[in-house]
């Protein structure tokens, strides 16, 4: 079992909050590194759609201990599909099948997911936009004081000694961010989804 294993890592890649990404190549390194400990590597690629690169996936085989898991809500904005899936060597993978039964996944989220996925031309033409409409959440929070500490093309992660009460302020306009605790200096912006959005955040952050 994975529990078991000293010295396994678990990371999400892109990072939430602050959308931080590590190479492949840095991920391999460890994990070749720690075959001989039987430590795994679990990396969650839930934001990871949003960039072209094809992340790790490309790199599990049946000899390494490295399972990568992919969320689809996150990408393209069905969350509510509840639609994920799992990338891992083919023994351990039919030991978790045996393990968990019948996927409780819908005959329509399934055939939504995979006509959504094999839409080459709209994933490239949203991904085109993100970059675009995070530039302009980038131009947006600069008119107003503020500056991305950590990034994602669906987010960006301010750092503000005021992120408490422009969390407060944000709220009362209907925009709900993302307040950590552990960092009441922190809070997550997501990306607004168009130009009036955009407007209605710059308003809400000018006070108005």
């Amino acid at each position: 079992a994975i529990a078991t294993c000293a010295g396994s890592l678990v990371l999400a890649n892109p990072n939430n909050p602050d959308g931080r990404r590590t190479d492949p190549e840095t991920l391999l390194r460890w994990k070749d590194r720690r075959a001989a400990d039987d430590a795994w590597l679990l990396v969650d690629e839930a934001f990871a759609d949003a960039d072209a690169a094809p992340g790790m996936a490309p790199h599990i085989d049946d000899a390494r201990a490295m399972l990568v898991f992919r969320s689809f809500g996150k990408f393209f904005g069905l969350a509510g599909l509840r639609l994920g899936f799992v990338v891992g060597p083919r023994p351990f993978l039919a030991q978790l099948r045996a393990r968990l039964g019948a996927w409780p996944v819908s005959a329509a989220a399934i055939a939504i997911g995979t006509a959504a996925y094999r839409d080459s031309g709209w994933i490239a033409a949203t991904r085109t936009r993100l970059a675009i409409d995070a530039a302009a959440l980038d131009a947006l929070l600069a008119r107003r004081g503020l500056a991305a500490t950590g990034d994602c093309p669906l987010f960006r992660l301010i750092e503000t000694p005021d992120a408490a009460a422009l969390f407060e302020r944000l709220a009362r306009a209907a925009i709900l961010t993302r307040p950590f605790a552990e960092r009441p200096d922190w809070l997550r912006i997501g990306l607004p989804a168009d130009a009036d959005a955009r407007a209605r955040l710059d308003r809400a952050l000018a006070g108005g």
